[in-house]
């Protein structure tokens, strides 16, 4: 009984299937029976007033029916591939009869490709006339004369891409040998494998319609087009396949390509621009992702235009440590013109696309293609002169653009490249670009220009200078490029800036180690720091007799070195001198997120740093001392005999840890922007990972020589003049509370402002400096805490 009734089902459903087949691809047929109906008339016209795309997205949507109910490879896909349909498509197509045939053929091809699931581009019935498809579009001259068929045809490049990388062997396919050529016709100097005779062996060039026809769509003027030619760009050199990408940096030259806007671009930035605007910019808030845009094609009307002026921007706040920071009076100027920042703009998008590129799992030796070309073509002849220029308002300008810029370079990406470059280092590994083509044809024009890999230091001398210049939106801006570039955690940039020099721990006593564990100093104990007399402090001074006691609340302390270091942070500054109570909140926890934050980022970034080669330290331009070959020395060797420094106190520190120790030492002269800034950079340095940094900003118990400095003997000294100054100025705990109040509201207590008003002008740096002083030693104890498992 059972066995009747199953068979009776299997026989229903046979029978379902059977009529379901046969009416589908009698109906297949049919539709493109009156396809080629059309022609035998030989009626011309528009595609439009026929039938014909109506038949085609009818023969597409039975193949999808087909698919899904029968499964792969049905009747009508076989009678499709059999009867050759797609190669007489394409041919219609390419006869553009009636007129709009192309567009059509290339819609519903693109279609075919979405719509179905099975493997098909492997079919010769297939893979053949999508090729044939790809030349007809790249080749068509109606592609600058109908958007319509412009945009249709980049996705149908984009459609075939995605493909590709889906199923990387099936590229193959598409690649087409070119006609023989000879090295005769290799550029003059382009490099040549030793004991190569010119001329001699002839070789085969692959060529890849698919990326020529890409790259003649990523300069659209349609910005819709050149997005959609970008996105699909980067599938295709992220192919797995040595002959993409030598045809794309040999016949293609995508790395030439690729930085063309940006070169273009950045001739037409504001040339006075305030810092302020530049900073207001925030790429992340706008709703489009990288590929959304051509900066070309956006701002053609821009680049020359006379627009209206904008309406004002707000000016940007530099926070930090929750208290809010006015712009410099020379940065609160008019808007610039709607066009100028637009300009900005495209210019910022552009590097953040070539990033993209360069984190996006392309070709090894396209990436480093990339990297070279905008380090030879771009950075060096462009960026480098203007930001190196004389003019102030230039270079505040372009640094300010420079830096923003940076904010959304990354690693994996091209953060590595822009940081080797304000450092003044080479290029990094180019061995993937060792490999030339066959008979010695480099991967590029840029591959094949000499790379010069001596460390050049004129620019980064030149910004480290400007840290500490006299215009203060000059120094503002340089020291934003640091914290920013700091903040990318490239470890060659830590290095080249200061690790190379404190790895040789001159500044240390001799025969000084950094210890294990350093027991916490306890409230009796004297420091072992380097106490100014004229600043001491009163033991019987009721308001700061607390100097020493310290609350680490929350925090379990394992490590007595650990505890030691929170500790001294913690303590330097007394509470009578300090803006806040201990009610309202003096401890540091509110800075273990952020610090933790940056210290999972350094980790992850520092993986790509574990090959990194350690920098030699360069011979100094002048010695206070006669030196040795330093490149040879021996890490933590004193310079020498009696362990003193042979170096000068700039030379044992470098130039950069030199600058920003000295402007620390003046904390109380110099603005709030200014320092906010500076003890931003600092704590970007000490979170970075590489102990003989740390120790040198962190660690308080190390014994220095008498002419050298760390960052706790710094700090000590500071410090203490900020106590010895705030016993001569009346009311000064209400001064100081009052002034952080207005940092962090803008508001001012009443009842202080009659006092404010006689000491403001001569005191007000002073009560600033006091608060981020005492937030910067927050923060560097929280730093000490989440550092402390390295």
């Amino acid at each position: 009984m059972f066995s009747r009734l199953k068979q009776a089902v299997s026989n229903a459903i046979s029978s379902a299937v059977s009529y379901v087949t046969t009416y589908t691809i009698e109906d297949f047929r049919a539709s493109w029976k009156t396809v080629l109906a059309y022609y035998d008339g030989n009626e011309a016209g528009r595609v439009q007033d026929t039938v014909i795309n109506e038949q085609l997205e009818r023969m597409v949507d039975i193949l999808g029916r087909e698919e899904a109910e029968v499964g792969p490879m049905g009747p009508c896909v076989e009678d499709m591939l059999q009867r050759r349909i797609l190669d007489v498509l394409v041919q219609l197509g390419q006869g553009e009869q009636p007129e709009g045939m192309l567009e059509v053929v290339i819609r519903n091809m693109t279609s075919l490709l979405q719509r179905l699931k099975q493997p098909l581009l492997h079919q010769v019935g297939v893979h053949r006339p999508v090729k044939a498809l790809v030349k007809a579009g790249a080749n068509s001259r109606l592609m600058s004369s109908h958007p319509s068929l412009e945009v249709a045809f980049v996705e149908f490049l984009a459609t075939l891409c995605k493909l590709l990388v889906a199923t990387p062997s099936l590229v193959e396919f598409f690649m087409e040998a070119a006609e023989t050529q000879s090295t005769s016709s290799t550029p003059v100097n382009s490099p040549s494998k030793p004991g190569a005779k010119r001329g001699a062996e002839p070789f085969v060039a692959s060529h890849f319609a698919l990326f020529s026809s890409l790259v003649k769509m990523i300069q659209s003027d349609d910005p819709t087009v050149a997005m959609l030619a970008r996105g699909a760009l980067v599938d295709c050199l992220s192919l797995p396949s040595e002959s993409v990408a030598k045809f794309a940096e040999g016949v293609g030259q995508v790395s030439q390509i690729l930085i063309r806007d940006a070169v273009v671009l950045f001739d037409y930035l504001p040339k006075t621009l305030s810092s302020a605007h530049v900073h207001s910019i925030h790429l992340l808030e706008l709703p489009y992702n990288v590929f959304d845009r051509a900066p070309l094609a956006m701002l053609s009307p821009s680049l020359n235009s006379n627009a209206a002026i904008a309406s004002p921007l707000s000016s940007p706040v530099s926070s930090r440590n929750k208290a809010s920071a006015t712009p410099p009076a020379s940065q609160q100027q008019q808007s610039p013109q709607a066009g100028v920042l637009d300009i900005v703009l495209a210019f910022i998008i552009q590097l953040r696309f070539l990033n993209e590129v360069a984190r996006s799992p392309i070709h090894p030796a396209v990436r480093a293609s990339l990297e070279l070309a905008l380090y030879q073509q771009f950075l060096v002849p462009l960026v480098q002169p203007a930001l190196q220029q004389a003019s102030e308002p230039g270079a505040i300008s372009h640094t300010a653009i420079v830096a923003k810029t940076l904010e959304y370079m990354s690693r994996p990406g091209l953060a590595a490249v822009f940081g080797r470059f304000l450092v003044g280092l080479p290029p990094g590994d180019l061995s993937a670009l060792s490999d030339p083509l066959p008979s010695g044809r480099a991967l590029s024009d840029a591959a094949a220009r000499p790379v010069t890999l001596k460390e050049d230091s004129a620019l980064r001398d030149k910004l480290i200078s400007r840290c500490d210049a006299i215009s203060e939106d000059l120094s503002i801006v340089t020291l934003r490029l640091f914290d920013v570039l700091l903040s990318r955690n490239v470890g060659e940039v830590v290095d080249a800036l200061v690790g190379r020099y404190l790895r040789q721990k001159s500044y240390l006593l001799p025969k000084n180690t950094f210890p294990d564990a350093v027991q916490p100093p306890s409230s009796d104990a004297p420091t072992a720091l380097p106490v100014d007399p004229a600043m001491t402090v009163d033991d019987d001074d009721d308001d700061l007799a607390d100097l020493r006691v310290v609350s680490v609340p929350g925090v379990d302390f394992d490590d007595a070195r650990v505890a030691g270091t929170v500790t001294f942070f913690m303590s330097l500054l007394p509470s009578g001198a300090q803006s806040t109570t201990a009610e309202e909140g003096s401890d540091y926890v509110a800075y273990f997120a952020d610090s933790q934050a940056a210290l999972v980022r350094s980790l992850v970034a520092s993986a790509y740093d574990i090959n990194m080669p350690l920098l030699a330290l360069p011979m100094p331009k002048s010695l206070h001392g006669s030196v040795g070959n330093l490149t040879e020395q021996a890490p933590g060797t004193p310079d020498s005999a009696d362990g003193s420094l042979s170096l000068g106190v700039e030379q044992a520190e470098g130039a950069f840890m030199f600058m920003m120790l000295n402007k620390l030492e003046r904390l109380f002269d110099q603005s709030y922007a200014v320092n906010l800034m500076l003890t931003s950079v600092f704590s970007k340095l000490a979170i970075a990972p590489f102990e003989h940094v740390r120790a040198f900003l962190l660690d308080p118990s190390l014994s220095v020589d008498a002419e050298a400095r760390t960052l706790p003997h710094v700090l000590s000294k500071v410090a203490q003049e900020a106590v010895g100054r705030s016993k001569r100025i009346d009311n000064y705990a209400a001064l100081v509370r009052d002034c952080r109040k207005r940092l962090d509201t803008g508001d001012s207590d009443a009842r202080t402002e009659s006092n404010l008003a006689e000491f403001i002008g001569t005191n007000r740096r002073l009560l600033e400096g006091v608060i981020v002083l005492e937030e910067f030693c927050k923060e560097l104890a929280a730093v000490a805490v989440v550092t402390a498992g390295m």
